[in-house]
């Protein structure tokens, strides 16, 4: 890798980050509620050490909407893309980038009063969550149980899949929106073809 090309991922990922979560909490309104903390969180912890609770600006990403608060005062959000992560390593044997990183984010996590998030990505892998509890901060289940991490695993991308808000034209504003059907890709057209009988003519 050049150098400094493994900052560069970093950063694109947390934007990446950013604007899935923004659009799977607004419900694909918005996708600029969320934005790269300041010093990947540095300036929060800075101000922990003078006693300031900067919990909107903890962790790698920050809430930059009032909609994203919320969630963001709940959850320490750490963000990491690497070539190797060790899953197995760290899944097993306790060791390793992955198991340092979960490590990483539960203390920080403590620290500001959070559940901790980690959401990290391998190069050639789906992006994964791992958190104390999926059903909790993502409302959907896991896919990997981690009895001695006390984690749960989810992949990002069906966790914070969203339903469009559909809003009727000339309808109330204080009136419940319709919620469309999931965002995801469309199935392929099935071709169907009629087959004569050996019959017809």
């Amino acid at each position: 890798m050049r150098k400094g090309g493994g900052k560069e991922k970093g950063s694109v990922f947390e934007r990446l980050l950013c604007k899935r979560l923004s659009l799977w909490l607004s419900r694909g309104e918005r996708d600029d509620l969320f934005w790269r903390s300041a010093m990947s969180g540095g300036r929060a912890t800075l101000q922990l050490r003078q006693d300031i609770q900067n919990k909107a600006q903890s962790g790698d990403l920050t809430a930059i909407s009032a909609e994203a608060y919320a969630f963001a005062e709940r959850h320490f959000i750490e963000a990491k893309h690497y070539r190797d992560l060790g899953f197995g390593r760290g899944f097993i044997c306790e060791t390793g980038t992955i198991w340092g990183f979960w490590q990483k984010a539960c203390d920080q996590a403590v620290k500001h009063g959070k559940t901790p998030v980690l959401i990290a990505r391998q190069n050639r892998y789906p992006i994964v969550v791992i958190t104390h509890s999926t059903q909790a901060v993502f409302q959907c289940d896991p896919v990997i149980i981690l009895p001695r991490w006390h984690a749960e695993v989810c992949l990002f991308e069906p966790a914070t899949t969203y339903r469009r808000i559909i809003r009727r034209r000339g309808a109330d504003e204080r009136s419940e929106p319709i919620v469309g059907p999931a965002v995801s890709h469309p199935p392929r057209p099935t071709l169907i073809r009629h087959v004569r009988n050996a019959d017809e003519p």
